[in-house]
C-alpha cells in the first residue's frame, strides 16, 4: 500500500507510478467518493486513439472448450449443475 500526505488546502500528490498506471495526465478530471472511511478516486475510462471493440474479439476463446461440441457439452454440464428447485 502506498501512503500519501495531505498538504495545505487538502492537496495530495498521487505517486508517479500509480498516476502512469491509471493513465492520469494533467487536467484529467476524476470522480471522488467518500463512504465508510474510504476515499475512492474513480479514473475516467479512456481509450487509445484507434482502439476498437474488435480488439477484444476472441478474448475468451477456449474457456468453455475448443470445438463447438466441447462448448455445448460444457454449457450443458453447467446448466445441469444449477439448483432448479421451484419454490412452494
Amino acid at each position: 500500500m502506498t501512503s500519501i500526505t495531505v498538504r495545505q488546502r487538502n492537496q495530495v500528490t498521487i505517486p508517479k507510478a500509480i498516476a502512469e498506471a491509471a493513465g492520469l495526465t494533467e487536467g484529467t478530471v476524476c470522480d471522488l467518493h467518500y463512504a465508510n472511511g474510504v476515499i475512492t478516486i474513480k479514473v475516467p475510462w479512456h481509450r487509445e486513439p484507434g482502439d476498437s471493440i474488435l480488439k477484444y474479439a476472441g478474448i475468451a476463446r477456449g474457456v468453455w472448450g475448443e470445438t463447438p461440441e466441447e462448448v455445448d457439452r460444457t454449457i450443458r454440464e453447467l446448466r445441469d449443475s444449477w439448483d432448479r428447485e421451484l419454490p412452494g
